[in-house]
């Protein structure tokens, strides 16, 4: 039985909810603050939003919950080891060393340690005798076999 799926239909209903959300989030917002000024609606919150959401893993639906505890141990322990005016400098050091060493975020660089180093960097081996095997014919196949084998 073969399962047809309406793109167009899900993507219309996953833009639907995303904007119900940001509106209940607005409206609790405004809510919250008492009033609404275009400084509330600022570029600092949505940069913080990306960098955690890339810290994570884009490509993990946990990623968003690792990027922000990272985020946030980072945001808190900063102050302690450089002044707070240069948390930006810290998260920016680490925000590119995850984009450039793991581009899938942290979940990304655990599975690639999790299969290379804890695993001691098996690779799987090739069984059978089809392409790429490592395993060599006997010679009596090689060279067609011997008289009992016709």
């Amino acid at each position: 039985m073969r399962w047809a799926f309406d793109v167009t239909a899900h993507r219309i209903a996953a833009y639907a909810v995303a904007g119900v959300l940001a509106a209940i989030g607005g409206v609790l917002m405004t809510w919250y603050n008492g009033r609404i000024s275009p400084g509330s609606v600022g570029v600092v919150a949505m940069l913080n939003i990306l960098i955690i959401a890339v810290l994570g893993g884009m490509r993990h639906p946990i990623g968003a919950f690792i990027g922000a505890i990272l985020f946030v141990l980072v945001q808190n322990f900063a102050i302690d080891v450089i002044a707070r005016e240069r948390f930006n400098l810290v998260i920016g050091i680490v925000f590119l060393s995850i984009v450039l060493f793991s581009p899938d975020g942290l979940l990304g660089l655990w599975g690639y340690v999790r299969t290379r180093i804890l695993a001691g960097g098996v690779q799987p081996k090739i069984r059978g005798w089809g392409v790429g095997s490592t395993r060599r014919e006997p010679a009596r196949m090689r060279n067609g076999g011997t008289a009992a084998d016709r």
